[in-house]
């Protein structure tokens, strides 16, 4: 009778715990997109704001071209890239269209251009982050042994993409 209880009390919980998952991975209403990813950790669930983290790191990104030497901008721009919890860097890359190109190959280039732009920068954060001096702009290497997709917006001709790239993928040679 008991193991009865137990296995009832069993199937409950896991029928509970199905819904509350259930409720957490909810589309958004229509019209109203979702920006927002949620990232499991063994210590604790986050959301991250994608539009927000996006437009932050574009302004940065922004700044850092311009004023490639601006010790304050990288170190702000390192401050919001970098995730602690996972261990990973965030960046914006840009991949802009060809209007030679057929239409099929355009797109693909334009998103091929996108991930290995945000990977370069990925290259110049870890760089940063190990107390290097380079400059935006001045001539890296490396390789990139993983990186994912987060975000993307598709502009006219401009693909931008939120990439996320754990920093121990990032092999950059000083």
């Amino acid at each position: 009778m008991k193991q009865i209880i137990a296995a009832i009390l069993a199937v409950s919980a896991l029928f509970v715990s199905c819904r509350e998952k259930e409720n957490e991975t909810k589309k958004a209403p229509k019209g109203k997109a979702d920006t927002t990813v949620r990232q499991s950790t063994g210590r604790r669930d986050f959301s991250l704001d994608t539009a927000a983290l996006f437009n932050r790191l574009l302004a940065l990104e922004d700044s850092v071209r311009k004023e490639s030497s601006n010790r304050e901008l990288i170190e702000k721009l390192l401050e919001t890239s970098f995730d602690s919890i996972s261990g990973s860097f965030y960046s914006v890359g840009k991949g802009i269209a060809n209007p030679e190109h057929p239409d099929a190959a355009r797109q693909q280039a334009r998103k091929r251009a996108a991930v290995t732009d945000a990977r370069r920068w990925a290259l110049y954060l870890k760089s940063w982050h190990h107390g290097s001096d380079i400059s935006f702009g001045d001539s890296i290497s490396g390789k990139i042994t993983y990186s994912s997709v987060i975000a993307e917006r598709d502009g006219k001709d401009t693909l931008l993409q939120l990439v996320q790239v754990p920093v121990g993928s990032v092999v950059a040679e000083y």
